[in-house]
């Protein structure tokens, strides 16, 4: 359901470029001094015998003549005189620090964001710096601020923390640029863990609207909060016995707000009086779990446990099947989770025969007479305690005019992938039992050119990839292009992907991975019946997918730090299959895996793995191993104010839980037998390590470290990384650990000397797979017709005659320019960074083309260059790689495979498929077509506007 092609592009800059002229020159020299000493490093590496490629080769020349004449001078070898080299930069740099950090210290005054420092001048204009300039997909946020996809938008500008002393001043001053205030907005939960902030323009946050319905005035603030003021939120009174508090969780806040800048599609059609909002199921289960004491670290096992409390439907809501057939993720004001379809309606009528429930302020309502089609829970309305009553916030929502939004929608995969995690933890598992899991994966690799439908998997060119890009579509749509060199060189590279990825733990083996939910049959009994301990229809232990067979499973999710094999039984019944619809995996309300597995019900997905031999291993490990329990801490209630505000994101950008991760691979893979000292050692990181994710909203850690209340951790941990990190995370040799890990023990002889004795030594289970995994080369085989490439032209009797040579030889040059020096920019915290980085990147270089061409062409079209680049690499070049030409023209080229083969195209506005009649046709309808001149008056006003505020 969710489109994520659009997206806007913003500013984005580090609190450097917010220094005075001052604090500005020493900024750059420490900078500068870094470079040094990081050339410097190479260098010293580079004399040890091992080749790293360095980063500047002018300074890397002037930098050995410095360190040969300080050589001969001190009489000294080069590697000597490096480390004096490298001493007097570390010296430098601690000098200018302590300048800076004075300087940063006495500086009061507003600052101010210079239009030098992220522009500069290109043919006379002035454009943003490439590296200033990101890329976020469309939301509700950008919707509402009326951000433009064609030109950078400075509305909203990240910033990036470098500096805390910069930060405190832009949190309590904001700051200026272009003679427009910014204030501080937010940020959101992946923007908080990469030390990054929202500022706003003033200007656009408090910019006045009109209802269309009423003609009643509001704000982008009011419609962004739906009606809350800081006022509001500072003054709600909340009691907890007889103590009374006021406020809010800053962090959670500041992450409650940033919803709407979830890359959504607009729900269009929602209708917020057809919502209720409905208690969450909270009941207190039984369970046999290892305590731990948060401040003794004392672990007692197998205690068995009558009051553990649940929150069963945290994040998880319900909607008709009449509305959607599939579960889904969606976003509106403070609100986010999944949607699961659930005929809440016809259990009301036919089970309960009571349609009046409660909503969650207590108030009384008749979903049948209401017309109710979506239940959501208060774990979904996170702010809805600051509301008098859900009339109130429904009629803030109109009157602002809030938009709901769709994001991610049910998507049941194939198979599944194992990762090192789900592996390393199965510490007893034999080669043999390897090789059998890593068959598959094996077997990809070695047939990869046998076959059609092996190709196009590889390639991701599968009916199930939801995000499919254009070379992909097109390679469903008409296989011949699986004959295109380029196409051959993608399958060499991914082969060489699959190995690496293989060796580190990435294996792909039955399964299934998909969203998973609680059982809603027992919540509506909960909602309709009142019952407080609802059986519903799954006992504990078992589970329902309509995509699983009977029989045993072992459900996992990532991040796996402690043994979390979630072994399982997949059971069906008529009943389950009536009721349960959804894709996903249904779990009893029961059952303790959400509390083995940390996981939330409100959009995680979960791998369930059928194979039945990893499954027997798995569950031969699971023996006796039960869910971690330890008291976490609540978030408390503060003043929404500046000075706290500041003092929250410091909290947020202190906590590093990769490192923990790395530690508890490392105890897995240390040397010595995995004993019960290790697994301890893990819980207690595990649980550390889930204190340091909450650490930002409650401001708790407990008073010792794992080390301090375990020495043997630093013992296991005191090594290098996994030898298995230099395909995982691509670690340097010289950092890793050796494939076989040894174990000695010291001993003294008879004279008194001192000498190791060797007595263990193993490969640790991950490590085994670099002599397990297939390295064969590819065969290709015949699996497809030969290439006519001219069907990818707009023109297919396009031919390089005089009339057209001007134009193209300008553009087949400024092909080879744009391909060299190209670089990807977009926000890597922002939603979809991984399925689409190179959207940015790649309207840039098609704006450079069409720049390039109108010299030559004024009226020139986007076809005529694709048709220019299509005959210049595939008819005269016969290039092997067209990565470029399909990032920034596959959208025609894929439009004009469709019209060719089935008659069809994709609408340029709303990106459906439709009939044509013509090639020329681009809009599947009247109203997308208006739709589309609008933006382009739009993107035309937007450009003089650039032009007026640039001059």
């Amino acid at each position: 359901m969710s489109n994520l092609k659009n997206r806007v592009l913003v500013y984005s800059v580090n609190t450097d470029v917010f220094f005075n002229n001052e604090e500005n020159k020493i900024g750059i020299n420490l900078m500068n001094l870094r470079i040094r000493k990081s050339e410097l490093e190479v260098i010293k590496s580079l004399e040890n015998g091992e080749f790293k490629k360095y980063k500047n080769k002018d300074l890397h020349n002037t930098l050995k003549s410095e360190i040969d004449i300080l050589s001969d001078d001190k009489g000294v070898s080069k590697l000597e005189a490096i480390d004096y080299m490298v001493k007097d930069i570390e010296k430098e740099v601690s000098s200018n620090s302590k300048e800076l950090k004075s300087l940063l210290n006495k500086n009061n005054s507003k600052r101010e964001l210079m239009s030098s420092k992220i522009l500069i001048e290109k043919d006379g204009k002035l454009i943003p710096k490439s590296g200033n300039v990101v890329a976020l997909f469309e939301s509700s946020l950008s919707r509402t601020l009326e951000l433009s996809g064609d030109n950078v938008n400075d509305d909203l500008i990240i910033v990036k923390v470098l500096y805390e002393k910069v930060l405190e001043d832009l949190i309590k001053m904001g700051f200026t640029f272009n003679n427009e205030d910014y204030v501080y907005l937010s940020s959101s939960s992946g923007q908080l863990k990469a030390k990054k902030c929202v500022f706003v323009k003033k200007s656009s946050f408090y910019k006045m609207r009109k209802n269309k319905l009423t003609g009643k005035k509001y704000t982008n603030e009011q419609k962004l909060m739906c009606g809350l003021s800081k006022e509001r939120i500072n003054n709600t009174i909340f009691k907890k016995g007889d103590a009374e508090t006021k406020g809010v969780n800053i962090n959670k806040y500041l992450a409650y707000l940033m919803l709407q800048n979830s890359a959504t599609s607009k729900w269009n059609g929602f209708d917020i009086d057809k919502v209720l909002v409905v208690p969450d199921l909270e009941m207190t289960i039984s369970g046999i779990v290892d305590f731990i004491d948060r401040d003794t670290y004392k672990i007692t096992t197998d205690v068995k446990k009558d009051d553990l409390e649940m929150n069963v439907t945290d994040g998880c809501g319900m909607i008709l099947p009449s509305v959607s057939k599939k579960s889904f993720q969606f976003r509106f004001n403070w609100t986010k989770g999944l949607l699961c379809p659930f005929d809440f309606l016809t259990f009301a009528k036919e089970v309960a025969r009571n349609t009046k429930i409660k909503d969650v302020w207590g108030d009384e309502h008749d979903i049948q007479e209401e017309g109710i089609e979506i239940l959501i829970t208060s774990s979904q309305l996170k702010m809805w305690k600051y509301y008098k009553d859900w009339n109130e916030f429904k009629q803030l929502f109109k009157d602002y005019e809030c938009e709901a939004g769709i994001c991610n929608a049910e998507n049941v995969t194939k198979d599944i992938h194992l990762n090192y995690q789900f592996i390393q933890s199965l510490t007893s598992m034999q080669l043999q039992d390897l090789k059998e899991i890593a068959k598959l994966s094996n077997d990809d690799i070695e047939n990869l050119g046998s076959s059609k439908e092996k190709l196009l998997r590889s390639l991701g060119a599968t009916e199930e990839n939801p995000k499919k890009n254009h070379l992909q579509q097109a390679l469903l749509l008409h296989n011949n292009l699986l004959n295109d060199p380029h196409v051959k060189s993608m399958v060499k590279n991914k082969k060489e992907k699959m190995i690496k990825e293989a060796k580190a733990g990435s294996l792909r083996i039955e399964g299934k991975r998909m969203f998973v939910f609680p059982d809603l049959y027992g919540f509506c009994e909960f909602l309709f019946n009142g019952a407080t301990k609802p059986k519903g229809l799954l006992s504990d232990g078992n589970v329902f997918s309509k995509n699983l067979e009977s029989g045993e499973c072992d459900i996992m999710r990532s991040p796996q730090l402690f043994r979390e094999h979630g072994i399982r039984t997949s059971y069906k019944s008529e009943e389950l299959s009536r009721w349960f619809i959804a894709g996903g995996l249904y779990v009893s309300n029961w059952d303790l895996l959400s509390r083995l597995l940390q996981f939330d019900w409100d959009g995680d997905e979960i791998n369930a793995c059928t194979n039945t031999h990893f499954v027997r291993v798995a569950k031969e490990h699971m023996e006796g191993v039960n869910p971690l329990f330890y008291h976490m801490e609540s978030a408390p209630l503060e003043q929404f104010e500046n000075e706290n505000i500041y003092n929250s994101l410091k909290l947020a950008f202190a906590g590093n839980i990769g490192k923990i991760s790395n530690k508890i691979t490392k105890i897995y893979s240390s040397a010595g037998e995995f004993t019960e000292d290790k697994l301890k050692a893990i819980k207690l990181l595990t649980m550390y390590n889930n204190f340091m994710i909450d650490y930002s909203k409650t401001k708790f850690l407990p008073k010792m470290t794992p080390e301090k209340a375990m020495e043997e951790i630093k013992v296991y941990t005191n090594s290098k990384a996994p030898y298995f990190f230099q395909f995982a995370k691509d670690y340097d040799k010289n950092d890793i650990e050796g494939k076989t890990v040894k174990e000695f023990i010291e001993e003294e002889n008879e004279d008194g000397k001192k000498s190791k004795r060797l007595v263990h030594e193993y490969i640790p289970i991950v490590n085994m797979l670099e002599d397990i995994i297939s390295t064969k080369n590819i065969h290709f085989r015949k699996v497809a017709d030969k290439l006519d490439y001219r069907i990818l032209l707009t023109d297919q009797e396009f031919k390089k005659n005089t009339k057209n040579q001007p134009l193209y030889k300008e553009i087949t040059e400024k092909y080879r320019s744009v391909n060299k020096n190209k670089k990807w920019m977009i926000d890597k915290e922002s939603d979809g960074y991984k399925e689409n980085k190179y959207l940015y990147v790649s309207q840039i270089i098609k704006d450079d083309f069409m720049i390039a061409a109108r010299k030559i062409k004024p009226n020139v079209k986007e076809e005529e260059i694709a048709d220019i680049l299509i005959d210049f690499l595939y008819r005269e070049k016969k290039a092997d790689n067209k990565k470029t030409l399909w990032e920034v023209f596959g959208d025609i080229m894929l439009n004009n495979l469709m019209f060719r083969v089935n008659g069809n195209k994709t609408c340029g506005e709303c990106g459906e498929e439709f009939s044509a009649i013509s090639h020329k046709e681009k809009y599947c309808s009247d109203k997308c077509k208006k739709e589309a001149n609008k933006k382009s008056k739009q993107k035309y006003k937007d450009k003089l506007k650039v032009k007026m505020t640039a001059s």
